[in-house]
């Protein structure tokens, strides 16, 4: 297969008898593999041109692997890397330093355990982890001054406060969504001044959300399947507020609780988008200037 000399792409994702890779040629940009070949003797730092490298898949049997620690330190040499995917189900990995990925713009891998990251280059904008066991610390952020999304899915905290995580650092950040998160009750927000979007999917044990009604950049907010929320925080000064989905279970009359009639401003009105939608649209209707 080396003497492909001029294949681009390849997408061998589908499959899972593959027992190793076979040399691959240098020309590559975009490279699917399956995980189960991170158990095996696997090195492809010498694909110095890939822009896209995806690793799905789930754990393999340790009876037909007995390596049991995924090889990954070899990614650090792929500094021509923009999307990077490695999601292998409930594993820890080995430490890795990312920072060296200089172009990384898209990053999307299980994290058991943030301290596996030593370390996230400042150009991502978007990264998504998944299986979230460890609390994150301000230093895991410390360097995404960039960062324009956050994704955690089936994250396994109880609470999240991102106030205390992220607070000035992520002055970038605009979408936050956080999906399959059953265990988490709490989540703190108030800090995150220039989110315009929030988007919580699955979050079965969320109760309480604090800070929302603080966020004024907010334009669209989403609570799907999200059976444990009682309320919502008085949401009337979120001017620029203009979709929101709510659980079946939430009363209309607390979607937007304690509204005012009218405001300074003029006067506010909302509806679904069609009578069959869990999605408002909210409208503000401003005064005309007669002066």
């Amino acid at each position: 297969m080396s003497k492909l000399s001029h294949l681009q792409q390849l997408y061998l994702d589908q499959c899972d008898e593959l027992e190793q890779l076979p040399e691959l040629p240098v020309s590559l940009k975009e490279l699917k593999i399956s995980s189960h070949l991170l158990w095996t003797a696997l090195d492809l730092s010498y694909l110095t041109n890939l822009d896209d490298l995806h690793i799905w898949g789930d754990t393999p049997r340790l009876s037909e692997f007995k390596q049991g620690v995924p090889k990954i330190e070899w990614i650090e040499g792929l500094s021509n890397l923009w999307t990077l995917t490695i999601v292998v189900g409930d594993v820890t990995f080995p430490p890795i330093n990312l920072a060296t990925l200089s172009r990384l713009y898209i990053l999307e891998i299980t994290c058991v355990d943030t301290r596996s990251l030593m370390g996230l280059p400042s150009s991502l904008g978007q990264l998504t982890l998944y299986d979230l066991k460890s609390p994150m610390g301000r230093s895991f952020f410390s360097n995404l001054t960039n960062l324009l999304s956050l994704r955690l899915v089936n994250c396994r905290l109880r609470e999240v406060e991102f106030d205390d995580v992220l607070g000035q650092q992520l002055k970038k950040l605009r979408c936050l969504y956080l999906k399959n998160t059953a265990m988490l009750e709490r989540l703190l927000v108030s800090r995150l001044e220039g989110l315009q979007e929030l988007n919580m999917d699955g979050c079965l044990g969320l109760m309480e959300t604090r800070g929302l009604e603080k966020l004024e950049s907010l334009e669209r907010l989403f609570f799907w399947e999200c059976d444990s929320l009682k309320e919502l925080p008085d949401l009337s000064k979120l001017k620029k507020l203009r979709h929101v989905g709510v659980p079946d279970h939430l009363p209309e009359k607390l979607f937007y609780p304690r509204l005012p009639d009218t405001w300074e401003e003029g006067q506010i009105s909302c509806h679904r988008i069609n009578p069959k939608s869990k999605i408002y649209f909210i409208k503000h209707h401003f005064k005309k200037n007669t002066d």
